[in-house]
């Protein structure tokens, strides 16, 4: 459904869709708001695996 708030976030990125493609247009841009939001919950250092190492005893040079 194209709405104000598409058109407004399309307008902000400096993009026109023509007419025959903003109803996928539309879609994708609500989806990705949903994405968005999956991301950006609250997570905290140990929710981020490959930012956490240890390097074991007898190693350090």
């Amino acid at each position: 459904m194209w709405d104000d708030e598409v058109e407004a976030a399309l307008r902000r990125g400096g993009l026109e869709v023509p007419e025959d493609l903003r109803a996928g247009t539309a879609v994708g841009y609500r989806e990705l708001l949903r994405m968005v939001e999956l991301l950006r919950g609250p997570r905290s250092a140990m929710s981020e695996p490959a930012a956490v190492f240890r390097v074991p005893e007898g190693e350090v040079g």
